[in-house]
């Protein structure tokens, strides 16, 4: 996919939201740090089974070891999505409230350019009272 084609379908932070905020993992390291000692502990017992009993509980291990290891990565990973997803709304959300900003500031001084033209069309005429 073209960067264009990324950014069409919504792939990116919104560009005021670039370099904001730092996108580490959400990965847990110490459970990842216990799922490679399991899968460490499986594979030897699997070449120390030499084909037998403890071969299959090493593979029966390393199963596990698998299964543990894409769960805990898919909740980092949909943790990250989470987190990337409230940056992006934050981002939005200022990106309106700039816009509005701007949009009253226009209109204030709208508002004053007119006054000011009213006043200099009829001089004689002021605010406030006689």
């Amino acid at each position: 996919m073209s960067f264009e084609d990324l950014k069409e379908h919504d792939a990116f932070l919104p560009e005021e939201a670039w370099g904001k905020d730092d996108l580490h993992t959400r990965v847990s390291q110490p459970a990842l740090l216990l799922l490679a000692l399991l899968g460490a502990a499986a594979i030897g017992m699997m070449v120390l089974g030499d084909g037998g009993t403890l071969t299959w509980v090493g593979a029966v291990l390393f199963g596990l070891f698998m299964w543990l290891f894409a769960a805990v990565s898919s909740a980092g990973v949909d943790a990250q999505a989470d987190h990337v997803q409230a940056l992006s709304e934050q981002a939005l959300s200022e990106q309106a409230l700039s816009e509005q900003a701007l949009s009253d500031q226009a209109l204030s001084d709208q508002a004053l350019s007119d006054q000011a033209g009213r006043q200099q069309a009829d001089p004689g005429s002021h605010e406030g009272g006689p």
